[in-house]
């Protein structure tokens, strides 16, 4: 349930709350797994909110989650593969995009899939991960980075021909990522603000806020264009809040 709110773009705060509970009730049914990405999950949402790991957002142990556990789900092979995710997405979103592609590099692509299939988690792995595919290749030039963005891609892509609704702003995005990488900026502007548009039609404002902010990035390190960048830059600020991070 916290997968769908999360991925329609409901507050951090509502849902952080709600987790507060669903921990409650999993660890009362003895629900060992339910109740470690329950953690996950809520452990994420403290660091995009603030309240735990301001100094190293990317941490996946505070309030939520202690190191104990942490440790644990990296023992236990199938805990490993959803706390690897969980922990992935901070790392996209905190721009940790190198980082992340070498854990899918050692570990594989599928590693969440295959432990949980029909996983809804796995729609937002498969954009965060492409995104941060394209991004570390467009950073380092590395081909393997690249073929890691591309993957993700084509699994949105499959998705959205098969008729999911959920995945059409994803795609847009990760194209305006791809185009970034082959240097066609003058698209890759356009699909990114069109992934804007989307997201923000959609209800899915953490998702506008995250595509607002790398068109700023883009703008400013590519375009050189300060003046737009600050806009972009803005607007994903005031998405980013509204979400509540």
């Amino acid at each position: 349930w916290t997968a769908a709110r999360y991925l329609v773009g409901n507050s951090l705060n509502s849902m952080e709350a709600d987790l507060q509970l669903y921990t409650h009730q999993m660890k009362n049914l003895k629900q060992d797994h339910a109740l470690h990405l329950c953690k996950c999950f809520q452990q994420v949402f403290l660091n995009l909110m603030g309240y735990n790991n301001e100094d190293s957002p990317t941490l996946m142990e505070g309030e939520a989650l202690n190191e104990q556990e942490y440790k644990h789900a990296f023992e236990h092979p199938s805990l490993h593969p959803g706390s690897l995710g969980f922990e992935g997405m901070l790392l996209t979103y905190f721009g940790k995009h190198v980082e992340i592609c070498d854990l899918i590099l050692k570990h594989g692509h599928a590693y969440w899939a295959k432990a949980h299939l029909a996983n809804p988690n796995l729609m937002w792995e498969a954009c965060l991960k492409g995104v941060s595919g394209y991004a570390a290749a467009h950073q380092t030039g590395r081909q393997q980075y690249k073929k890691i963005g591309k993957v993700y891609h084509h699994k949105i892509k499959s998705w959205l021909k098969q008729g999911n609704p959920n995945v059409a702003h994803y795609n847009t995005f990760l194209d305006a990522e791809k185009l970034v990488v082959e240097h066609k900026n003058a698209k890759a502007v356009k699909c990114y603000e069109l992934a804007v548009v989307l997201s923000a039609r959609g209800g899915y404002q953490h998702d506008a806020a995250f595509v607002n902010e790398r068109l700023a990035e883009f703008q400013l390190n590519t375009m050189n264009d300060h003046e737009e960048a600050k806009y972009r830059l803005c607007e994903s600020v005031k998405y980013w809040q509204g979400w509540g991070a």
